[in-house]
């Protein structure tokens, strides 16, 4: 993800220091990048953010991208003991946005396998 992520910590690896420090951190409640996709700590649920690919995202479009998340989800919870040991037992809650650098827009999310569209530009 690119543009207002500051503060995210972004790690390109799931070994070394780098990752267990992602990961006190978001046990901690701030999020971390992986793969492009974000993740962080909510309420009984764990939110991944995923970028649109389309400037103007469509329900095909929102599949894909949700799809790319889930299989970075599930990466990281096949690859990570640690990290799955964190999230099992949560909810999902996947989003699509959209960052120019400026502001960043939610186009949809998903919860449960249901699509809510959250932006009037997207659907």
């Amino acid at each position: 993800m690119t543009g207002r992520t500051y503060g995210w910590f972004e790690v390109e690896s799931l070994s070394g220091s780098r990752f267990k420090l992602a990961l006190e951190f978001f046990q901690g409640g701030r999020p971390f990048i992986f793969d492009g996709v974000a993740f962080a700590l909510g309420e009984r649920q764990v939110q991944c953010s995923v970028p649109s690919s389309w400037m103007l995202p469509t329900e095909q479009s929102a599949g894909t991208d949700f799809a790319r998340a889930e299989q970075v989800l599930e990466h990281l919870i096949q690859a990570s003991p640690e990290f799955a040991a964190l999230v099992g037992g949560l909810s999902r809650t996947l989003l699509l946005v959209s960052d120019d650098g400026m502001s960043t827009v939610v186009h949809a999310e998903r919860r449960d396998g249901l699509l809510r569209w959250l932006s009037p530009t997207a659907g």
